[in-house]
């Protein structure tokens, strides 16, 4: 009966150090979370408050402050985003993007839903085609100056980095297995004669003059 108490009391007590540590590495997450805040690094903050909100979930002021400082980060991803767009950059404007939907989704893995900019979702559709017409023009200038493996880079990345529709996805393809293409990509580098640099105007039949 003896050994069974001091069982119990045992687990109880590793029980409360355990809470207790998890209450502590919480503290100690907010409080970075604070100091970077105060710095302005708004997604390393936001980072650090869904981190105290998974090792406590009660913890209400990180929820207040998560919710305050994600909002600001967006903002400002969202701001240098419109900004390099503006440039005529909006592949790199797409990063952005794509930090402020990181920092929405943390918000959202501890139960905190953050406010978007007015009309942020039709203005990231826009140049997220933006980027994808930049990024094939890019590969058929490199197509047509006879750098190949260059060209299929430019049309991969376009399907593959900005959700492009099925029939941009289709567009992005029929450039990479464009006729005479293909095949020139497949001579390159393997002893075969290069195909020259050339244009669609030159195309013989369907294919380029390899």
């Amino acid at each position: 009966m003896f050994s069974f108490k001091l069982t119990c009391c045992v687990l109880l007590l590793a029980l409360a150090a355990l809470i207790g540590s998890g209450c502590a590495s919480a503290d100690k997450r907010f409080g970075q979370g604070w100091e970077l805040e105060q710095q302005g690094q708004y997604e390393s903050a936001v980072q650090r408050y869904v981190q105290a909100l998974e090792k406590e979930p009660n913890l209400e002021e990180a929820r207040t402050r998560l919710r305050e400082v994600g909002n600001l980060a967006i903002a400002e991803r969202f701001e240098e985003a419109e900004y390099l767009a503006a440039q005529d950059d909006p592949v790199r404007s797409v990063s952005h993007f794509r930090r402020a939907d990181g920092v929405v989704a943390k918000a959202r893995s501890v139960g905190v839903r953050l406010a978007l900019p007015e009309n942020y979702n039709q203005q990231r559709r826009d140049i997220f085609d933006q980027a994808f017409d930049a990024v094939i023009a890019s590969g058929i200038m490199a197509r047509e100056q006879g750098r190949w493996e260059n060209g299929v880079a430019d049309f991969q990345q376009a399907r593959r980095d900005f959700e492009p529709s099925r029939v941009q996805r289709n567009q992005a393809l029929s450039e990479e297995f464009a006729p005479g293409f293909f095949d020139c990509r497949q001579g390159s580098g393997t002893g075969v004669e290069p195909c020259e640099p050339v244009s669609p105007r030159r195309r013989v039949h369907g294919r380029l003059p390899c």
